[in-house]
C-alpha cells in the first residue's frame, strides 16, 4: 500500500508540474460543438488526488484516521514556566 501511495504521489506531482507549465488557460479545450471540457491530464490528476486521500487514511495522515490507529499522541513537557521564572 505504501508503494502505491508513493507512486501515486509521484504521478500527481509530475502531472501537476506539467499542468503548471501549460498554464491554466490551456487546461480546457473546446469541442467541435462549442462546449468547454477539461483536458485529460486534469482528470488524471484529480483521480490521483482521490487515491492519495483514500490511502492517506490507512496511514493515519489525518487526525480522525490517526485516532483509529491507536497511535499515542506525543506531548512535549512544558518548559515555559522553567524558562520564564528561572533565577538568573
Amino acid at each position: 500500500m505504501f508503494a502505491i501511495y508513493c507512486q501515486t504521489c509521484a504521478d500527481w506531482l509530475q502531472i501537476t508540474r506539467h499542468l503548471n507549465r501549460l498554464g491554466p488557460l490551456k487546461w480546457y479545450s473546446v469541442t467541435e460543438s462549442g462546449y468547454r471540457r477539461m483536458i485529460p491530464e486534469l482528470q488524471v490528476r484529480d483521480r490521483a488526488f482521490q487515491v492519495l486521500l483514500k490511502l492517506g487514511t490507512r496511514f493515519g495522515l489525518d487526525p480522525s484516521s490517526r485516532a483509529g490507529l491507536g497511535v499515542a499522541s506525543h506531548t512535549l513537557p512544558d518548559f515555559s514556566e522553567e524558562f520564564l521564572f528561572k533565577p538568573l
